[in-house]
């Protein structure tokens, strides 16, 4: 078995695991075809958020008001609901290291929790990310601390 098959092979058994994979590559490096054919392989979904093209509530939800119990909860992101509801998944997290610090922010219970405010994703919901390294990337930037302590590089 070659080093590259390998190391895919141990990413797939890490997520499996229920811990968030990183995958850093330079940019054309085929980590979102290689996720992409991951789910296909294990027969899952594939919902892909692009770090550079979303804001925090794409990830958290929107508020909404509740005037009939004087509160405020949260309308969960369509690709959360989809998740939820096949009861297993890939969330793919693209492009993780040009998503503004705020969208590494809304992440962070996510990736350690599988959850949205006390919403949770099925436990065979397995999570990728993908970044390219900060020299070779376009607007990228080192991941957070608190983000990059989530997964597994």
């Amino acid at each position: 078995m070659s080093n590259t098959q390998a190391a895919r092979n141990s990413a797939c058994a890490t997520a499996q695991a229920g811990i968030p994979v990183l995958l850093t590559s330079a940019p054309g490096g085929g980590k979102s075809a290689w996720v992409d054919s991951v789910a296909a392989r294990l027969g899952l979904g594939c919902e892909t958020l692009i770090g550079s093209q979303i804001d925090p509530c794409d990830v958290g939800g929107l508020l909404a008001p509740d005037a009939a119990h004087q509160r405020a909860s949260f309308l969960l992101p369509d690709w959360f609901c989809r998740l939820q509801t096949a009861g297993k998944g890939l969330l793919f997290l693209d492009e993780l290291s040009s998503a503004a610090p705020a969208v590494q922010a809304a992440l962070l219970r996510v990736l350690r929790e599988k959850a949205i405010h006390g919403h949770r994703l099925p436990q065979d919901v397995l999570i990728f990310a993908a970044a390219n390294p900060v020299d070779l990337a376009a607007s990228g930037q080192d991941l957070a601390a608190a983000t990059a302590n989530r997964l597994a590089h």
